[in-house]
């Protein structure tokens, strides 16, 4: 019997061709009756039936369900734009003599505040979806400030900023004649068509490892991983944790396609993260076992399902205390819906590059309309009492934040950053240490990203699908993230 989650939909049709199943579930392989003039003797399988049909409505509502959500959120963000340009423009025409935007200098560009208003003003003349799409604005050199040093002066931005060295204060001033591209969609509507997603696999090349119940059947690894890493507890050893850790190591696989599928560009398909990812799901599945944090049973759960335990459970940590300050990768679980919904890293410099500052930091961005725009993250769970592009699908508040694993800078880490043939724990090719060594930065500050990288990602691929709020790909500041402007080591 082959467990769920190894099964593709073109895999399951071709087992058991000749048989049939009872109304317990029970294959049966004498032949049952079938055609028009039978369909009262087999209502289970008729596409006619009560049954099939509500089955059918359920997934027809659930997805115009979704669909209107996301139609609101746009709606809801393109009449902020909207709103927010037009108070820039009563600001901007308050200092105008001639009470005209048109007239405006790039000195009254240059004084406004924040530069999101900047952003506003141009969205709405070269945009007419809800995305500000940066990569378009962008010059040679891939950035767009608010100018293009510190101190620049008005005379110096007219004189020297151009469509191939644009800044977003020269931007706004060449666009103030121009006429808003934005417009006011309409009112969202449930649409009652029935959407098939396509499914399509892409998968990195793999690299031979050996067995994750081989991982958790050497001591030595075993006593080195519960020292490094924090904020866990190890559950004992035996033969069924083992075969627990293979199946989900094998589980991993048709998960990451899809999630390569959905969030990864194409251009990044072949990525060196998404081969280091694969690498290491055996480190990763004996170190999952054996922190307990993977359900039991795992045959019985399909790709779409959530494997991980619930925290009620006790075998996830909330971030508190002497965890605060530690490094790594934590969760997010809403308490009112009892789901696990976003993976998160946290490492780098800085002294909010710990859990205790990306915490803090995701609860003010939950309060911002402009981060709300972006993340599905903090649209879905913004800070009660605040302004929201509904979408809402609860509050901040309802979040607790759970230790996936962390580590501590300042004690001996090395075996989290050398590979397993050297008494490390996970697996460093020969690939992935030159791409990291093409990079700016320490070594080992860059592997101790990678590392957590790879917690979140693996984490992120055990949520259930349906759950998940994150739209991220992983690895945002190791490239596998496209036309993103470059962000601090501490931000995921």
């Amino acid at each position: 019997m082959f467990p769920n989650f190894l099964l593709s939909s073109k895999t399951y049709t071709n087992i058991h061709t000749n048989s049939d199943i009872d109304s317990r579930g029970n294959l049966v392989d004498e032949d049952r009756p079938s055609g028009a003039d039978a369909e009262h003797r087999q209502a289970a399988k008729t596409i006619n039936c009560e049954h099939q049909r509500q089955l059918r409505e359920d997934r027809r509502l659930k997805k115009a369900s979704e669909q209107q959500c996301k139609e609101e959120v746009a709606y809801n963000t393109i009449q902020d734009i909207l709103q927010q340009n037009s108070g820039v423009e009563q600001e901007l025409q308050k200092k105008i003599e001639s009470g005209s935007v048109s007239d405006a200098t790039v000195q009254d560009f240059l004084d406004l505040k924040p530069a999101s208003k900047l952003e506003n003003f141009i969205h709405a003349r070269r945009f007419d979806g809800h995305t500000f799409q940066k990569s378009k604005l962008t010059g040679s050199d891939g950035k767009l400030n608010k100018t293009l040093h510190k101190k620049q002066s008005a005379e110096e931005i007219e004189r020297n900023c151009s469509n191939e060295r644009p800044c977003l204060v020269w931007l706004a001033w060449s666009l103030r004649s121009k006429e808003l591209v934005l417009k006011a969609p309409p009112m969202p509507t449930v649409d009652t068509r029935v959407m098939v997603p396509e499914f399509k696999v892409m998968y990195a090349s793999k690299k031979k490892v050996k067995k994750a119940s081989e991982y958790l059947g050497d001591q030595s690894w075993v006593d080195m991983l519960g020292v490094v890493v924090k904020g866990v507890s190890c559950v004992p050893i035996s033969d069924e944790l083992k075969e627990k850790a293979d199946y989900l190591a094998l589980a991993f696989e048709p998960r990451l396609g899809y999630h390569v599928s959905k969030r990864v560009d194409q251009s990044r398909h072949n990525h060196w993260t998404l081969r280091f990812t694969q690498d290491n799901f055996a480190p990763m599945a004996a170190a999952m076992c054996l922190f307990g944090h993977i359900v039991d049973d795992l045959c019985t759960y399909g790709w779409e399902n959530c494997l991980l335990k619930l925290p009620m459970e006790e075998v996830f940590q909330i971030i508190s205390g002497d965890l605060d300050g530690l490094e790594g990768c934590y969760l997010y679980f809403d308490k009112v819906k009892n789901i696990w919904v976003r993976s998160g890293k946290t490492s780098g410099e800085g002294k909010d590059a710990c859990f205790e500052g990306r915490g803090r930091k995701h609860y003010e961005n939950s309060q911002s309309i402009e981060e709300m725009r972006k993340s599905t993250f903090y649209r879905t769970y913004p800070t009660v009492g605040v302004a929201n592009l509904g979408g809402r699908g609860g509050y901040f508040s309802n979040l607790d934040m759970h230790c996936g694993m962390a580590f501590d800078i300042r004690e001996d880490i090395t075996h989290l950053c050398c590979d397993v043939d050297d008494g490390g724990l996970f697996v460093w090719s020969e690939e992935c240490m030159s791409e990291l060594k093409k990079r700016s930065g320490a070594l080992k500050t860059l592997q101790l990203d990678a590392i957590s990288y790879l917690w979140e990602i693996c984490y992120d691929l055990l949520i259930a699908r349906g759950d998940n709020v994150s739209g991220s790909p992983g690895f945002e500041a190791l490239g596998l993230r496209v036309n993103t402007r470059k962000r601090k080591k501490n931000w995921d």
